[in-house]
């Protein structure tokens, strides 16, 4: 977001297209308490056609980007 520390709100915090014509996504998130569900949902925003604007067969790599600890279970 202008003027922030945060990212625009929207699916996908960053959009990068490829020379090939796909695209990686990337969401970020400083969210501290259940990273996997939160990771969970913004996976499943990348996957919703109709949030992006991008057929899924068109994503080459979504990166998922956050500032807290995970432990090896999670």
């Amino acid at each position: 977001m202008t003027g922030a520390n945060k990212t625009r709100p929207g699916t996908p915090d960053t959009l990068i297209i490829l020379e090939n014509g796909k695209y990686i996504l990337a969401e970020y998130t400083t969210q501290q308490e259940d990273i996997c569900g939160k990771f969970k949902e913004d996976l499943d925003k990348c996957f919703d056609e109709e949030k992006t604007g991008i057929p899924i067969t068109e994503i080459e790599k979504i990166i998922l980007c956050h500032n807290s600890n995970l432990n090896t279970k999670e």
